[in-house]
């Protein structure tokens, strides 16, 4: 009996083996172009920062641009990638809702520094910004203009 119980683990094994190898690869993770917005809001972490250096900076917006170059060849930031970095930085979009704060400008200056980006993305990015930028400057004149 002990002889068969090895003989049958040895051919569970063996088929084991077999569908592992026939398995279809897992594909590598890449930045998805639906964004972050639906983990972050989930995740309460808009508010929460990360220290690179002895420095903090914006949790979501740093973590958004390490996806961004993830793997051994990618280094560059691609147009989707910088998106998803404006989507971290400004969750609102540029409707002016979101604030664009200290934190957040010291982040963004250190992702340019540190990160390349193609040459389509940095414009978008610097478009995308400066947008929400003017949101946000109209919005607040039409609050002080409201007092």
């Amino acid at each position: 009996s002990r002889a068969s119980l090895f003989a049958c683990n040895r051919v569970h094994a063996n088929l084991h083996l077999w569908s592992c190898a026939h398995m279809a690869p897992k594909a590598a993770k890449k930045a998805t172009k639906k964004g972050v917005l639906k983990r972050i809001k989930k995740q309460h972490s808009l508010s929460k920062t990360i220290t690179v250096g002895g420095k903090k900076y914006d949790r979501e917006m740093v973590l958004a641009a390490r996806r961004a170059t993830r793997g051994a060849k990618n280094v560059l930031v691609s147009k989707d990638d910088a998106k998803q970095i404006f989507e971290a930085a400004r969750p609102m979009g540029s409707s002016g809702r979101s604030s664009y704060d200290q934190m957040e400008k010291k982040t963004m200056a250190y992702i340019r520094s540190k990160y390349k980006f193609t040459e389509a993305a940095d414009k978008l990015l610097r478009s995308l910004v400066s947008k929400a930028g003017a949101a946000q400057g109209k919005r607040t004149k039409a609050k002080k203009a409201a007092k």
